[in-house]
């Protein structure tokens, strides 16, 4: 993933690297609570690295 493509970013916080099965499901996920929802939902994984500050 490249720097522009990270939306927000954080020491504590950073984007979880993904392979392409976790995207898979993340994709699929969205898309099963848009269309329970009728909003845009937009999910972000982040990895928790508080402890290592």
């Amino acid at each position: 993933m490249s720097k522009k493509n990270v939306p927000f970013e954080n020491e504590a916080y950073p984007a979880a690297q993904l392979n392409e099965d976790g995207l898979t499901k993340l994709r699929a996920l969205e898309d099963e609570l848009r269309n329970e929802t009728g909003s845009d939902v937009v999910l972000i994984a982040y990895e928790d690295h508080r402890d290592q500050l």
